[in-house]
Order: structure tokens, then C-alpha cells, then sequence
């Protein structure tokens, strides 16, 4: 997998923008509360890999939109974690856009 250009995905009332960069592996958050950002990466990397796929070795930067200053990590986790799955996928190339 290489980087790739951002893939923005709406779904839910929820918006995230996920790129991929080529820089040490690992997940950034941007836009929810410290409590849920470990949370909601750690649930969306299993859920990439649960469907079989491979999460990318690549630093993966997600922007939330819009933001949340106060929200439960179980209310996150549901909310954003198979959106930015789903992103991670699209934006890997696993996944195509077919119209």
C-alpha cells in the first residue's frame, strides 16, 4: 500500500477525512475528546481486519467532522469507528468506489 490522496466519507451525520502517509505507523484522531481517540482507532483497526483486510503500515492522519468536545467513548466508538473503517479501506485502495 502506498499513500494515497485524502478520501473524505459521509455517513450518519458523520464526516471523515482519512490520508495515509508514508511516516511511522499509526493512527491520529483529530476532532474527538483524548478519551475516546484510542478507543475509536483501536475498534476501526479491528473492524478493517476482522472484515479480512489489512490496516496500512502507513500513518494513518483521520479529521472528524464535525468535532465533538464532550461525547461517551461507547457513543464514539459506534458512531465513527465503521466510518473511519470504512475510510481507511477506501483510502488503501481495498476498497473501489463503483458507480
Amino acid at each position: 500500500m502506498t499513500a494515497t490522496h485524502p478520501v473524505t466519507l459521509t455517513a450518519g451525520g458523520v464526516s471523515v477525512e482519512v490520508d495515509l502517509v508514508r511516516r511511522l505507523p499509526g493512527i491520529v484522531i483529530i476532532g474527538l475528546p483524548g478519551g475516546a481517540v484510542r478507543e475509536v482507532g483501536d475498534t476501526a483497526r479491528q473492524m478493517v481486519e476482522d472484515a479480512g483486510d489489512l490496516f496500512p503500515r502507513l500513518r494513518v492522519v483521520v479529521n472528524v467532522t464535525p468535532a465533538q468536545l464532550r461525547i461517551s467513548r461507547d457513543v464514539a466508538v459506534r458512531k465513527y469507528a465503521p466510518v473511519i473503517a470504512a475510510a481507511v479501506r477506501l483510502a488503501s485502495g481495498q476498497w473501489e468506489v463503483t458507480s
